[in-house]
């Protein structure tokens, strides 16, 4: 178990997350609703807290950026004679605070079209975490004497050979996650269900916010995308024997496995009957 000071240094690095990026804060409220529906009030309030800490300090994280495509696009061409948003000349940039602005008009003027559209990037987003543009420095000065593959743009190239796996891999480890939160839920293992329903929160909120409001980038999934893979590896392990688990019982013990509880040997009757030899 953690000690008193290491979950507060939790709540602070999560807290200090949730300020930098709306992917985090959107992830922690995401993995408090999850915490509710299935009425953990403790990891729920262990979600909100440093969410809240997040917003009390620092407010909402400031939108940077929005797709121009679509409803937006059609809303800048509308509107850009009259508003004279930053957007609206290149390199089409929204200036702080114009985003939200943007967005609204956009909502205002085609709600269904834009809502679409937002679930689109969305979902492409979830699936979008492979290797993308962080593998090249195309701002890196020349003559600079840095040789690094990173520098040359070389990166890309050397990881082409395995860079296929990503999607395979992560829409195998969604399935399979999917399906250990869902077995979990039929035998009422409240850990692997929790553990396996936050994960899968907060890569869908991560996606949604990302996706929809800043548009699909593998950079925005692949942070968290990881952690699908490695949930869908962690619910299938039984716990560590010798080590008593909090809630595991025997009959969530995949087949062919023993739960921790039944590790003891039961004393036999026929030894505790037998006469004990007199010295």
């Amino acid at each position: 178990r953690l000690s008193g000071a290491e979950r507060a240094g939790l709540v602070l690095l999560a807290a200090l997350a949730a300020t930098l990026e709306p992917q985090g804060l959107a992830a922690l409220l995401a993995v408090a609703l999850v915490a509710l529906l299935l009425r953990n009030g403790g990891a729920a309030l262990r979600a909100a807290l440093p969410a809240a800490v997040a917003l009390l300090v620092a407010g909402a994280p400031a939108m940077r950026a929005v797709p121009l495509e679509g409803a937006v696009s059609r809303a800048l061409e509308a509107l850009c004679p009259t508003e004279g948003w930053a957007a609206c000349a290149p390199p089409s940039r929204p200036a702080p605070g114009e985003a939200v602005d943007i967005l609204a008009a956009a909502f205002a003027r085609e709600p269904t079209a834009l809502l679409l559209e937002a679930t689109a990037r969305a979902a492409r987003q979830f699936a979008t975490a492979g290797i993308g543009d962080t593998l090249g420095r195309p701002d890196a000065a020349p003559g600079t004497g840095d040789a690094t593959p990173q520098a040359r743009g070389e990166l890309r190239r050397m990881a082409a050979p395995v860079a296929w796996l990503h999607l395979p891999v992560l829409v195998l480890a969604t399935a399979f996650l999917l399906l250990a939160v869902l077995r979990a839920r039929l035998r009422g293992d409240a850990p692997r269900l929790g553990l396996g329903a936050a994960i899968l929160a907060a890569a869908g909120a991560n996606a949604l916010v990302t996706g929809a409001l800043l548009g699909v980038e593998p950079r925005h999934q692949a942070g968290i995308a990881w952690l699908l893979p490695l949930a869908a590896l962690l619910l299938r392990l039984p716990p560590r024997p010798g080590r008593p688990v909090e809630g595991y019982a025997t009959e969530n013990a995949p087949r062919g496995e023993v739960a921790t509880q039944d590790l003891a040997p039961e004393p036999r009757a026929d030894l505790a009957a037998r006469p004990k030899p007199r010295g």
